[in-house]
């Protein structure tokens, strides 16, 4: 009898029976998976409903662990007001209690104070004063109870809402009944709870007092007003917390979990009802939709099985045609493989790194041309011969890492060597090598392969950046050096001029007042150029703080319109700033600051035409544009400009121009505020800088602000001023006196101290130098001095440097600091501002 192979068998089940019997056949394999799918369903169902049972107790906790909460608050409010002696305050004081409390405690608080005879002597709701309560059961029971009393639920004469009285009552020095403080709960208290965490679906809450009378119910429609539902009834003999199954009378299945007053809070009874139904018909939507679903598959797997059967029944016959296609494949693939290899192998040789294999004797297997030019040994001298004998200068630093790959089988990555090779004997040379495991069939270590990178170049490289750059660093230095000595310098007498032209202005009129303006003028204009050396100085050091706010973005264009417009206008120039009444978020001074900048550079640059300020509105921000028709900036040089001290057409350094750190300014603010500045400009044309501020929320406006003019402060002060140039220290007394101070001068502190030992009293302010003579500071010579009065005095520090040194140790004794030469103007408002605010602090640390 012939045997009959299985191809054969399928090809006769292909023939006769397949279209028949095979769809049977797979779904009598389906239907125990259906029946399985069936079952699950079913049970994730029943595990579904337990779960509401669980979600109804949780809830029905969370919801009393809150009205405990509540009204653990209250409690601890009535024990506070006794402890506070509320019952012997007047009623006026009461009533300033009450309302300071009032603002601690939420909406659903009411809070009372009643006399012996039950009359509201104070309240949180006007409308309760003088009303009794003393006919009401909680009142009466207070006579005799020391705790508090909790009473049943009743609307409220105020709200309407339903409320809970909490009474305790309080006594007089003698121990006698003087009355009661009471607090009354309405149910907002629950409203909040519900706005934070809604109900679940198809749940109701129902909160009665001991009696069974509703005074919450959320939602609103869920049960009548008045007492419990009658299906509910049965709950009021329960005196443990259950979760149950109850018919409401309407067909429907109710989850209600209870909790009786014996077991939940004090006189409340809470019940939490989950519709059964409702909740499960979405469970039971989803179930039907998970077997229609399964057996749709299971329909169509058992379709798409029959037709894969078939079809692969059908592909027979073409099995060997496959089978010549791959072995023509199979044959492509071994020859693209071999080309493969050739070209690792040209790639190996030819690679610009050194690749070396050396066997577990630490012999040369393989070398590539890279490394023998590296090593100065041809590829052939390499082979077989052992790594010392053509490198023995590597020998103490490698042979460990060599040995350690064979031991471990684990890569040694990224390791730099030197030493000295053939091809340069007696010049160290540096590598980068790393070492990995060549490993047989049997996972064991056979070779060690090496890559070998020649970095010599990179570190010579390397040594002479790192060296430039230190020169530049060093050069930094010293310019700062520079630019803060210099600027000290020229501050210290540039301070004796400010002082004495201010001291001047009491003593002449007429022309001699115009005179001295021009002078004030031309030291204004100096000292402008000396504070945007320290504005870079600041923002260098990081010491400038952002503050951001809402504000309008037209208070800051007003400034500078008042400020700038006369002087356009003076030098024959059209001035446009367009009103901007959006609000931006900023910090008011740093962008009014930003924007002043760019407005001296268009004035100082434009010889005709005008400036034009726009502001122009976007969905997130406001793009501000300053643009004008001066002279342009090269293209070349539009990368250099916000450098400092760079100046475009400016090479005599006119210093009409200024100093070439304005835009430098504007650079560190933008990058300290997150702005990117970008600049149009065309030679001959103009420029224009633009950059966009964010938008703020709704600001109200500010009002005007006055400014102060130099006068006599209001009262007599002390003043203790401390400086070793004698001609400050002059012109400072000089103006303090003239301004109604009693002036204290020393050179030193030790000098300080002693003369106000003899003037018998503290000052009320000290001026101070930064940096007196033999390298004492003023901050020191303040804290003798508040030391020896034994408080806090306010001090102001008077310094010519730009360095951050003063900035910080101004900072650390709580010291205002002004940067030398400091205007009368200047001078007399922050003393003023000194004064009034340690004015302020001494009054409220004697109330």
């Amino acid at each position: 009898m012939p045997l009959v192979t299985t191809d054969r068998w399928l090809g006769l089940v292909t023939t006769e029976k397949a279209s028949t019997w095979v769809p049977l056949l797979l779904l009598l394999i389906a239907a125990p998976l259906f029946a399985i799918i069936l079952t699950s369903a079913f049970s994730v169902r029943t595990e579904q409903e337990a779960e509401l049972y669980e979600e109804a107790n949780r809830w029905l906790i969370n919801i009393e662990d809150e009205q405990k909460h509540v009204f653990g608050e209250a409690g601890r409010a009535l024990s506070a007001l006794i402890d506070t002696g509320v019952g012997a305050m007047s009623s006026a004081q009461c009533a300033t209690v009450l309302a300071r409390l009032r603002t601690y405690y939420p909406r659903h608080f009411m809070f009372t104070v009643t006399d012996a005879n039950g009359v509201i002597r104070c309240s949180t709701e006007p409308l309760a004063l003088g009303h009794s309560i003393a006919d009401r059961s909680t009142f009466q029971q207070a006579h005799i109870t020391d705790g508090i009393i909790q009473g049943l639920s009743r609307p409220s004469e105020y709200s309407g809402k339903p409320m809970i009285p909490l009474v305790r009552r309080y006594v007089d020095d003698a121990g006698r009944f003087a009355g009661t403080v009471n607090a009354v709960i309405d149910t907002a208290w629950l409203e909040d709870l519900l706005q934070r965490k809604p109900l679940p679906p198809h749940a109701s809450l129902l909160i009665a007092d001991r009696a069974g009378t509703l005074f919450a119910r959320a939602p609103e429609g869920s049960a009548p007003p008045g007492g419990l539902p009658e299906f509910l009834h049965p709950l009021l003999g329960a005196t443990q917390r259950e979760v149950t199954d109850i018919d409401d009378g309407r067909g429907r299945r109710l989850i209600t979990a209870h909790s009786p007053p014996e077991v939940g809070v004090r006189e409340t009874r809470s019940i939490l009802n989950i519709d059964r139904d409702g909740r499960m018909a979405v469970a039971d939507a989803a179930m039907l939709r998970s077997l229609l679903i399964s057996a749709t598959v299971l329909l169509g797997s058992v379709l798409a099985v029959s037709w894969v059967l078939r079809r692969h029944l059908r592909y027979r016959e073409r099995t060997e045609e496959e089978l010549k296609r791959a072995k023509t494949i199979s044959e492509q693939a071994a020859a693209a493989q071999r080309r493969q290899f050739d070209e690792l192998e040209s790639l190996y040789h030819t690679a610009p790194i050194g690749l070396a294999v050396f066997d577990r004797a630490l012999n040369f297997v393989r070398v590539n041309e890279a490394l023998a030019e590296i090593n100065g040994v041809s590829v052939a001298d390499h082979i077989g011969r052992h790594a010392w004998d053509v490198v023995p200068s590597l020998r103490e630093t490698a042979e460990p890492l060599l040995r350690q790959v064979l031991d471990t089988g684990e890569t040694v990555r990224g390791v730099e060597l030197h030493g000295t090779t053939d091809r340069h004997p007696g010049t160290e040379l540096d590598w980068i090598e790393d070492f990995y495991p060549l490993k047989g069939a049997d996972g064991t270590v056979v070779a060690v392969g090496v890559i070998v990178r020649d970095v010599t170049e990179e570190r010579r490289a390397k040594q002479l950046l790192d060296a430039a750059k230190r020169e530049a660093e060093a050069a930094s230095r010293s310019k700062s050096k520079f630019l803060a000595a210099a600027s000290h310098d020229l501050r210290q007498p540039m301070q004796s001029l400010f002082l004495f032209a201010g001291a001047l202005e009491r003593h002449l009129d007429g022309s001699g007042r115009e005179k001295l303006a021009h002078l004030e003028r031309s030291l204004d204009a100096l000292k402008g150029l000396l504070d945007s050396l320290l504005d870079v100085s600041k923002l260098d050091a990081g010491l400038v703080k952002v503050t951001l706010e809402d504000f309008p973005l037209n208070t800051v264009i007003d400034e500078l319109r008042i400020a700038y417009q006369p002087v356009a206008e003076s030098r024959g120039l059209t001035w446009h700033m367009l009103d901007c009444f959006e609000t931006v978020r900023s910090d008011r001074v740093l962008l009014g600051r930003l924007l002043r900048n760019l407005i001296e550079n268009a004035v100082r640059y434009t010889e005709r035409g005008g400036i034009t300020v726009r502001c122009v509105p976007e969905p997130e921000r406001i793009r501000i544009e300053v643009e004008d028709t001066g002279i342009g900036i090269p293209s070349e040089e539009l990368d250099r400009i916000f450098d400092e001290f760079h100046q475009v057409a400016n090479v005599e350094r006119n210093r009409q121009q200024g100093l070439g750190l304005g835009l430098a300014i504007v650079q560190r603010i933008a990058s300290l505020l997150g702005y990117q500045v970008n600049v149009r400009s065309q030679v001959g044309h103009g420029s224009t800088f633009i950059f966009a501020v964010p938008r703020g929320a709704a600001a109200l406006p500010s009002g005007p602000v006055e400014e102060a003019g130099v006068a006599r402060l209001d009262r007599e002060w002390l003043a203790v001023v401390i400086d070793d140039d004698v001609m400050v220290l002059m012109a400072l007394q000089t103006m303090l006196k003239d301004w109604g101070c009693t002036v204290v001068v020393a050179s030193s502190a030790d000098q300080a101290i002693d003369r106000l030992r003899v003037a018998g009293r503290c000052p009320d302010i000290i001026l101070a130098d930064y940096r007196l003579g033999q390298g004492r500071l003023g901050t020191e010579a303040v804290a003798r001095i508040r030391d020896s009065c034994r408080h806090t005095i306010p001090g102001v520090l008077l310094t010519g440097e730009t360095g951050t040194e003063s900035l910080r140790e101004a900072a650390a004794h709580g010291l205002l600091i002004l940067h030398k030469p400091v205007s009368a103007k200047l001078l007399a408002e922050t003393l003023r501002t000194q004064l009034n605010v340690a004015t302020q602090e001494t009054g409220q640390n004697a109330t």
